[in-house]
């Protein structure tokens, strides 16, 4: 029996601690998702500057439009800076990620990334033929060496950055408050950290030497083992697809994709500046075909343009490596070994080195234009750039096959039928891990947003196409789809892994497949289409750019069909159709509310933005500044660290403008909240501050107990056992038009949240009971009344934001805009018992609307049927018969 109690303990224990390694686990590369979306999210405009102005530059002459060329070139150089230097970036922002934002990190990070490379050049040196001994390799390859800052060093790329940054997040949050004897007292909290990080990366760069030459030669390796998937189905692009999206939920989808698109494993070109004999050097050879004849050519000069016919006299040049051609063709430019590989840098640096412009071979007249088919490894497509070819078993070198086209009176070798091609850069295939999103965000979400609104009740349509065409939208237009895809993922989870995640994956892998290259700097929208496929198609880069519209045609029956069905038939309660996770929000009532709290108060408090308002009620809504631990974002999502999940308010903080909110772990939670994801980060973190004073801001908020209505909000009254009336009859309170709850400018009444019934717009001030029975609560803003009839629940709510007009005055007898007449614990009798008189005039031009919802609580229609006898436009006035409650026969 003893043993047996120790099993289960054993067992138990065993259970906590692999559950707070996973916690932890997801709390560390959730801030390292954080930290690699900052320098990603600077990639769109310096994506935009290097796409048009290198499109610019390769297609103006510069001997006949200097000052244009020259313009291009400003631009296009200053992009190229951002994705050179992704090392520094991502070295500087995954520290930034780590300790909070701290600016002493940032700096740490920079001077630790300075040393880290700088130490490394003093144990390189030069051999032989392009290589380079670096300790115990006699012969690195000089594309295993990039300029890191100005300094020739291993090509770590952005794993380098990544490391750097991290050493440096734990040195800071170790020793940023140390206290050093008083000698050195100078030296103490944040001046140490530089220092210390200096130290550190000394034996840091030391194992960096020892180890990262054969890292990099795996990298390559599982580059190019990818690229025999490419080259046989595509299917890398298919399994990449379908990670990278079922990972968007854990935020660790930026983990995932970083190393594909940023270095080697993405695919490289790293050895076609090489331009010296060695094992790196490759000939400057070409495929072409020519009448059903395939040819090898070999490059011998630069052409002006694409219709520059080889000119009488042309003197060929001897050009024996490709180093040779790129400098030929890209004069007075640096380039960095970093930027030849991985999927998305390459993308853009062939459209930058290579697209658009034209070479002359051996043997024609006519020009050869590079295009990203050059380059594309692929199933259905193979590069034209080779290295060697293999006849009846034997290797044929590239430097054989130069000697063979000079000997040539036809200047080129002709292709046999059992030759095979060995392309000089296997596994490249640009765009192969960013084009598939293009389909799914500009087609398929938003025809699933349609369908969330056809299967919305008919007069809930209008309501629902308010709030879900924007969402729909921004995927389209940007393709930031989390506001659409964590509705249908918190609702219907087989939606979002066994639907859509899958047709994400066949998005991808039919783009590729088909002979796509199009690029991507964020996200999949038509703006990153047009400005990566479109256009350059226009200028002849052949990216295929027509893919996604063909394959989206087909998406948008798919997933409109499929959503709809699904909604329809498994009752999922998207918007309108019932009080489930939605896309709208309260954030902007919340807003409106803390605007005007602070527009009415005179002691300096009045300076507070709503989204501030909204960030300090958050630290609350997580347990308060004492249960969080840090508080970081990516780009739509709140990622809050915290010491236990018991004290997070997950309603709260839906009530707050969450779209959804989720706990990760038991320390970690996240909460969507769009683009104000990392805004709210920024204040929150202020805010937790313990030098932060939270006396204004708390003056402002007042006691929210009495500023808003809220279906969570606790009764006046202790819940007693009523029995239940059969039948309650609730009658108009004031006179005025019948007007539609879906037509009401706010969410929690247009959506029907708290309730059902109509609302009146009045034409008259005077306000009477509704009902036979209790004023259970009358609100001292003067604006709200709950009334009760042996149990069933009947809310008036006097105009929408009207409780602004009185948030910070508790003098109920002295309202702006309210005169009451009644006070809680009232009894009351429907058209007799006045309540409340309400200065419309006023609250109009206070820019309020008077519109008042009469309703029916939901806890209410758990026993009622509801029956409504006006129709919208109906004139009424007061005690004028609107709505019936009948009790549920269960």
């Amino acid at each position: 029996m003893a043993s047996t109690t120790n099993q289960v303990h054993s067992q138990k224990r065993s259970s906590e601690r692999w559950k707070r390694f996973s916690g932890h686990f997801k709390e560390v590369v959730g801030k390292l998702s954080a930290g690699i979306m900052i320098p990603i999210a600077l990639l769109p405009i310096a994506g935009l500057l290097l796409g048009i102005f290198a499109a610019v530059q390769n297609n103006v002459s510069q001997a006949t439009h200097p000052g244009v060329f020259a313009m291009a070139a400003f631009f296009k150089n200053g992009a190229e800076a951002v994705f050179g230097n992704l090392p520094t970036l991502f070295a500087i922002a995954i520290a930034v990620a780590f300790t909070n934002q701290s600016g002493v990190a940032a700096l740490s990070a920079f001077v630790g990334w300075l040393i880290f490379n700088a130490t490394q050049t003093a144990l390189i040196f030069p051999g032989n033929s392009q290589t380079f001994t670096i300790l115990y390799y006699n012969s690195v390859p000089a594309t295993a060496l990039a300029m890191n800052v100005g300094l020739r060093s291993l090509s770590t790329s952005v794993f380098g950055g990544v490391i750097v940054g991290a050493i440096t997040a734990l040195l800071f949050n170790k020793f940023h408050t140390i206290q050093l004897p008083k000698v050195v007292g100078f030296f103490n909290g944040n001046r140490f950290v530089p220092i210390i990080t200096l130290l550190t990366m000394l034996p840091v760069a030391l194992v960096a030497l020892m180890i990262w030459p054969a890292i990099g030669i795996g990298l390559n390796a599982l580059g190019q083992s990818l690229g025999v998937l490419s080259r046989n189905g595509n299917f890398n692009s298919l399994i990449f697809g379908y990670v990278e999206r079922a990972l968007v939920p854990f935020g660790l989808h930026h983990a995932f994709y970083a190393p594909l698109w940023f270095t080697s494993a993405g695919g490289s070109i790293a050895n076609i500046i090489v331009n010296q004999a060695g094992s790196d050097a490759i000939a400057p050879l070409i495929v072409t075909d020519e009448n059903g004849q395939r040819m090898i050519r070999s490059i011998v000069g630069v052409a002006a343009n694409k219709d520059a016919v080889k000119p009488a006299g042309f003197n060929a040049q001897n050009w024996m490596y490709w180093g040779q051609v790129v400098t030929a063709l890209n004069p007075n430019t640096q380039i960095n070994t970093d930027s030849l590989s991985g999927d998305q840098r390459l993308w853009f640096t062939i459209n930058s080195l290579f697209v658009n412009k034209s070479v002359y071979l051996s043997g024609s007249s006519d020009p050869y234009t590079f295009t990203f088919k050059s380059f594309a490894d692929s199933t259905l497509n193979h590069p034209s750039l080779i290295q060697s070819i293999t006849r009846n078993g034997t290797v044929i070198s590239g430097a054989q096959l130069l000697t063979m086209i000079k000997e040539s009176s036809t200047g080129s070798v002709v292709l046999q039928a059992n030759d095979t091609l060995n392309f000089a850069f296997p596994g490249v295939n640009p765009g192969q891990y960013e084009q598939g999103k293009h389909a799914f965000m500009i087609f398929g979400l938003p025809a699933a947003g349609a369908a969330m609104i056809m299967a919305a009740p008919k007069d809930q349509r209008k309501y629902a196409s308010s709030i879900i065409i924007s969402a729909a939208f921004t995927s389209f237009l940007t393709g930031i789809t989390e506001p659409i895809e964590f509705t249908f993922l918190f609702l219907a989870p087989y939606l979002f892994w066994g639907f859509h995640a899958v047709f994400c994956a066949i998005s991808f892998w039919l783009t590729s497949l088909l002979g796509g290259n199009i690029g991507q700097t964020f996200s999949g929208g038509i703006i990153d289409l047009t400005i990566y496929g479109f256009i350059p198609d226009a200028l002849g880069a052949k990216t295929n750019s027509w893919l996604p519209l063909v394959i989206g045609l087909f998406y948008i029956p798919l997933y409109y069909f499929t959503f709809y069905f699904l909604i329809t038939k498994r009752n999922i309660e998207t918007p309108g159709r019932g009080a489930g996770t939605r896309l709208y929000t309260k954030a902007d009532y919340q807003a409106k509310v803390a605007s005007k709290n602070a527009a009415s108060t005179n002691d300096g408090s009045a300076n507070f933005k709503p989204i501030e308002i909204t960030s300090y009620k958050l630290i609350k809504a997580f347990g308060g500044r004492d249960n969080i631990s840090a508080v970081n974002a990516c780009a739509t999502k709140l990622r809050v660290s915290v010491k236990t999940k018991e004290k997070v308010n997950f309603g709260e903080i839906g009530a707050l403008g969450s779209l959804g909110t989720y706990a990760v772990s038991d320390t970690l939670v996240h909460a969507v909240y769009g683009g104000d994801a990392d805004i709210i980060k920024s204040y929150m973190q202020k805010m937790i501050n313990k030098d932060y004073d939270s006396s204004a801001i708390e003056k402002v908020i007042g006691d929210p107990a009495t500023k808003e209505i809220d279906p969570s909000m606790p009764k006046a009254t202790p819940e007693v056992d009523h029995k239940l009336y059969d039948v309650v009859d609730v009658y108009s309170p004031v006179k005025g038009t019948v007007t539609d709850l879906a037509d009401l400018p706010d969410p929690s009444f247009a959506g029907k949240i708290m309730g059902d019934g109509v609302s009146i717009e009045p034409e008259d001030g005077m306000f009477y009971s509704p009902v036979d029975g209790k004023l259970e609560l009358a609100y001292n803003t003067g604006h709200a009344y709950f009334f009760d009839v042996n149990g069933a629940k009947i809310l008036i709510h006097i105009g929408i934001d009207t409780v602004s007009l009185n948030s910070n005055n508790s003098d109920s007898n002295n309202l702006v805009g309210f005169k009451m007449f009644a006070k809680s614990g009232d009894n009351v009798s429907f058209k007799k018992s006045p309540v409340v008189q309400a200065n419309l005039e006023m609250i109009k031009k206070k820019e309020l609307s008077t519109n008042s919802p009469i309703l029916a609580l939901k806890e209410t229609l758990a026993n009622y049927d509801l029956k409504v006898v006006v129709k919208s436009g109906d004139k009424v006035n007061v005690g004028d018969l609107l709505f019936k409650l009948t009790k549920k026969n269960k």
